[in-house]
């Protein structure tokens, strides 16, 4: 996985997304992890998507990921961030 991974972090923005992060499992559940990719609009979202099916380098990296069974299930969410939610530290440094 750290393989496709680091792989994945020059793939991403290349293709045209925003690479938010990969989280995996620590405590509970131990099989769902999530890979964030931010977009401006629907569109950049769909012609990043184009690009990734004519990137060779995508490609081996889906096939390499089918193959050893890396993920199993894909499901893709869209959400849209809340003005001023985003992105906010932590404050109880200041209150300590």
């Amino acid at each position: 996985m750290n393989r496709r991974r680091a792989i994945l972090t020059i793939i991403i923005p290349r293709c045209g997304g925003h690479l938010v992060g990969y989280f995996l499992p620590f405590e509970g559940t131990n099989d769902v992890a999530w890979g964030l990719i931010a977009f401006d609009s629907l569109a950049s979202y769909e012609t990043y998507r184009a690009r990734l099916k004519s990137d060779p380098e995508a490609r081996d990296s889906f096939t390499m990921a089918q193959n050893k069974r890396l993920v199993l299930r894909e499901e893709r969410d869209f959400a849209e961030v809340v003005d001023g939610t985003f992105g906010l530290p932590s404050t109880l440094a200041r209150h300590a």
